[in-house]
């Protein structure tokens, strides 16, 4: 249909910047879903800073529409025009006047008239297409003529309407060039179980999905997926209201294309969806759900999230969806009374040194009356609860404080959401709640100082290592083989390995016979920065409710976790891999000239891995027969002429006094200290060094004063040590 002049009516918010079509843009955005409501509700949405996207009209006498919405803002900011009740002839005038129509919903009246619901962009910059237009009321036949007369035009937007028993097609197109060129497919009339393997078949992903009302059929316009997966198949339709805006984000997606349909003498709803997470976001969310689509696992009635993020100075968010969402956490709100007892430990309210008294395990679940108790050493009955997964460890704690004091404590610690009924995923009535987000905020807490320290228990209750009996060795597995297929050498990945440290709480395997699982996890794993070895700590979590059974969800939770892990693996691999040149040690300051006319030096040979336990200092430079001994300290420091020695001490901080290393330097000024990494001297004692600790080392000697000829002391200058 060529346009013709006529008035319209316009209604748009005018933005300066362009955007691509919302159905191919994956930047994430905020978006939003009216269903049947008032022209008012849509109005409504756009006045809050939303653009409508894809208009549906559900009923004429009351009027009512669907709309699907992005913010107007950002990669999709631009001006659009939209209006309800349009005629043919209105849609010539909007395309006369530089308007671009990119969705079109045919309607009749309540007078019968044939009348038209729109959207559209301005047909300019990135969005302007050589030639455009709209076709109204073609049959199928139709369809196929004009696309054989048009091979130079596609389809950009479909409706299929029935009237008398017979299908007509409304569709939008524009000129296949330019920005907008892509390959595409259409296809009239397919059954809709035919749809996923269409689609497969072409390594297509849907733009628009019309089921035909009343009929097993439907019709669709596709485009390449890009290596983006489509997101509609048998899953995807068929859904009830609820089912809606969670299914799309637990696939960490937006809808492009909404459908509102009668099956069975139900409403029933079809969704097209666009990825609207991070890469990481949405392949691990991918990866989660497709993996257990069909009759088992995790169907559209399931809900799902996941969440990981960096506990910086920010605790910024890395990756994550639903993970406001309330979901019923199992096992994992273990975390919540593992928090509430050392944190009244910390307060003062409570000891480490008491005992809690625990049900007698007769099997099942602990009794909702209690029943006979035994007591247990506090700090035993933590690691039984926590590393365990000892249910009626966790129920001592539950009845020891009762459950509005564990609330009010993770309240206070920022996770006001956290539900408990006295639970535990073994209880039968009201479940416990909580959202992702409070379980990390609760990781979060004990981060910036909640549980002063106390801190380090908080971790080492739970199961902390990869090879500890009962750890999830999928896990280990996948570290393992992320290793083994990197570049760096032996050493480097297994310092690499043994910094990783993991303190997850998760559901038991057996937690009841219901379909709902979570777990989160603090996950430690050392990186090189330039040549610095730091250790950053990540919260790592997923949850699934209502899988068909237990072990879906848990396979659903271990894949999204998993594609986590190995992210923040391969990140540290790559950290280690660009820090491989770093020599480990390196000399600072400057020496004062001894007796010999030298200036000593401090070096460092063999290996700076803890593991190997190698390492090597050596002095040079120092006067022959000279006595030295070796000083260590974490922290540089200077302080000039100490004691009225002839150099600087360079090491601050406590500082120990290697008595072994004592030794007189040979006829060259050289001598040499294999150096016990196991053993640091220290002040208070030796310790055992860590992989990330860094060490400065300095040689003092016996000196002459070369002016006076007294007895007196000088200094080697100081080497910094970076362990591994």
């Amino acid at each position: 249909m060529k346009p013709a002049l006529a008035p319209a009516l316009l209604l748009a918010l005018l933005a300066p910047a362009q955007a691509d079509d919302q159905s191919h843009e994956t930047t994430p955005t905020d978006w939003g879903l009216e269903n049947n409501v008032a022209l008012s509700s849509l109005q409504d949405r756009i006045s809050d800073g939303y653009r409508i996207v894809d208009i549906e009209v559900e009923s004429v006498s009351p009027m009512r529409f669907s709309g699907v919405f992005v913010e107007n803002a950002g990669a999709y900011d631009k001006p659009f025009r939209w209006e309800t009740a349009a005629t043919e002839n209105d849609l010539d005038l909007a395309q006369i006047q530089g308007w671009r129509i990119v969705d079109l919903e045919p309607y009749r009246d309540v007078h019968d008239d044939l009348v038209f619901a729109y959207v559209a962009i301005p047909n300019a910059g990135s969005d302007a297409a050589s030639d455009h237009g709209v076709e109204v009321g073609l049959v199928a036949a139709e369809v196929q003529d004009w696309v054989a007369a048009n091979g130079a035009h596609r389809m950009t937007d479909l409706q299929v309407t029935r009237r008398s028993g017979t299908s007509y097609y409304t569709f939008c197109w524009v000129h296949n060039s330019g920005p907008l060129y892509s390959p595409w497919w259409y296809k009239l009339g397919l059954i809709v179980d035919g749809v996923e393997d269409y689609l497969s078949d072409r390594d297509a992903r849907l733009v628009d999905f019309e089921p035909h009302a009343g009929t097993i059929h439907c019709s669709l316009l596709a485009v390449p997926s890009n290596g983006d997966p489509s997101l509609l198949d048998a899953p995807f339709r068929n859904l009830t209201w609820d089912e809606v805006r969670g299914l799309s984000e637990s696939w960490a997606s937006r809808p492009t294309d909404f459908e509102r349909y009668s099956f069975q003498g139900s409403t029933r709803y079809a969704l097209v969806l666009r990825r609207n997470e991070s890469d990481l976001t949405f392949h691990a969310a991918y990866r989660m759900r497709d993996a257990l689509r069909g009759p088992t696992g995790l169907d559209h009635g399931s809900t799902s999230g996941l969440l990981l993020r960096e506990f910086d100075g920010a605790h910024s968010t890395v990756a994550g969806t639903n993970e406001h969402r309330t979901m019923r956490p199992q096992g994992l709100l273990r975390v919540a009374h593992h928090f509430a007892a050392l944190r009244k430990v910390h307060l003062g309210e409570d000891s480490l040194a008491t005992s809690v008294d625990v049900e007698i395990d007769a099997g099942g679940c602990p009794s909702t009356n209690g029943g006979a108790t035994m007591p247990r050493p506090f700090t035993t009955a933590l690691r039984d609860m926590m590393e365990h997964r000892d249910s009626f460890a966790t129920d001592a704690f539950r009845r020891r404080y009762g459950e509005a004091a564990i609330e009010a404590l993770a309240a206070g610690a920022a996770a006001p959401s956290i539900d408990l009924d006295g639970v535990l995923g073994c209880y039968a009535g009201q479940p416990d709640t909580a959202t992702l987000r409070d379980v990390a905020d609760l990781f979060g807490a004990v981060e910036n100082g909640a549980l002063g320290p106390l801190d380090e228990l908080f971790v080492d209750f739970m199961s902390n290592s990869l090879d500890a009996p009962g750890s999830d060795h999928a896990w280990t597995d996948a570290i393992d083989d992320l290793l083994d297929a990197s570049a760096l050498v032996t050493l480097d990945r297994a310092a690499l390995r043994n910094g990783i440290r993991v303190g997850r709480v998760r559901s038991l395997d057996h937690d009841g016979s219901g379909p709902d699982r979570a777990e989160g996890s603090l996950v430690e794993i050392p990186f090189i920065d330039g040549c610095e070895y730091r250790r950053l700590r990540f919260f790592v979590g997923a949850w699934v409710n209502d899988a068909h059974d237990a072990g879906d969800a848990l396979e659903a939770q271990r894949i999204a976790t998993e594609a986590l892990l190995a992210h923040l693996v391969e990140a540290a691999i790559e950290s280690w891999e660009d820090g491989g040149a770093c020599l480990g040690w390196q000399n600072y300051g400057v020496p004062h000239m001894n007796s010999a006319g030298l200036r000593g030096t401090i070096g460092a040979s063999g290996s700076r891995y803890v593991l190997e336990n190698d390492l090597i200092l050596d002095a040079s430079g120092l006067p022959a027969g000279a006595v030295a001994l070796l000083l260590v300290s974490p922290e540089e420091g200077f302080m000039a002429h100490p004691a009225g020695s002839m150099g600087d001490l360079l090491l601050g901080g406590p500082i120990g006094r290697d008595l072994g290393s004592i030794q007189a330097a040979g006829s060259g000024g050289v001598l040499r200290r294999p150096f016990d990494l196991t053993s640091v001297p220290t002040p208070g004692g030796p310790e055992a060094a860590q992989p990330g600790d860094v060490l400065h080392f300095q040689w003092w000697h016996r000196d002459v004063d070369p002016a006076t000829g007294a007895q007196t002391s000088n200094f080697t200058n100081g080497l910094r040590v970076e362990l591994r």
